[in-house]
């Protein structure tokens, strides 16, 4: 039984199919998740549920997990835009997920990486006091470089000078 199968089995307690994880629908998931009403108060239970899932998707290196944990996050980031916690956390997500594309579609890779970059300097706006925040940023805007012109990678250098 390969790796993968064998990680599959240790977390769901069943054995599943690559196929069955090609694709990962968040919204079933995510049905009991908050609310509609965009007035209604934010449930840090909630958030907190969401994040020890997606903590879990990303201990797995398959490219299914990776994929379901950017969907759970990517499907609730307009309810938690400046929330520096989900942001950082997203800004990750997105940066695991890309390394599933390395070498294989780097225009996939470049998208996500920088959308994880994106997400990590937005939390940087909101509180620049927040250890994961820097970790996240130094690590998006690492990797954002394989995708820049030398002149754009010096001046990248600066960021955190």
């Amino acid at each position: 039984m390969p790796y993968s199968d064998q990680a599959s089995v240790a977390r769901s307690g069943s054995l599943r199919s690559q196929s069955d994880d090609e694709f990962f629908d968040a919204t079933e998931w995510l049905s009991g998740y908050g609310s509609d009403d965009e007035n209604e108060p934010f449930n840090t239970l909630d958030l907190k549920t969401v994040y020890e899932k997606v903590d879990t998707l990303l201990q797995s290196t398959a490219e299914a997990d990776r994929r379901a944990a950017y969907d759970i996050m990517s499907q609730i980031a307009h309810k938690h835009s400046d929330n520096v916690e989900f942001l950082w956390r997203f800004a990750r997500t997105c940066h695991l997920y890309a390394t599933c594309f390395a070498k294989v579609d780097e225009e996939k890779r470049k998208k996500f990486v920088f959308e994880g970059r994106d997400n990590a300097f937005k939390a940087l706006k909101i509180n620049d006091h927040n250890a994961d925040v820097y970790k996240w940023c130094a690590a998006t805007s690492g990797v954002s470089t394989d995708f820049l012109l030398l002149k754009e990678k010096i001046e990248q250098g600066y960021a955190f000078k």
